[in-house]
């Protein structure tokens, strides 16, 4: 687990949240929030919505907020806190 700098709510729950949808089993503590979560983990689109809209959910961040443009820049774990970010602070 990164252990050098605490992590964020959304980013806890992210991880935890991505690691039940991959089919292959990855412990949220190994996951690497710079890798493109579908070359790193097989992250199936089907599967990036399940988890966006499971993560925005929990974080009652509205799915009508994010644009065609937020989904398709969420390329990896730090691009999805990223953007999530964004709608948290509005």
């Amino acid at each position: 687990m990164h252990t050098e700098t605490a992590l964020s709510p959304l980013e806890l729950t992210a991880r935890r949240q991505l690691s039940a949808t991959l089919l292959t089993p990855v412990s949220a503590d190994e996951l690497d929030p710079a890798l493109n979560m579908r070359e790193a983990y097989g992250l199936t689109s089907l599967n990036k919505i399940l988890f966006i809209t499971s993560l925005c959910n929990e974080m009652a961040i509205g799915l009508g907020c994010l644009t065609e443009e937020d989904l398709a820049n969420m390329h990896s774990l730090a691009d999805v806190c990223r953007i999530l970010n964004k709608q948290l602070a509005q």
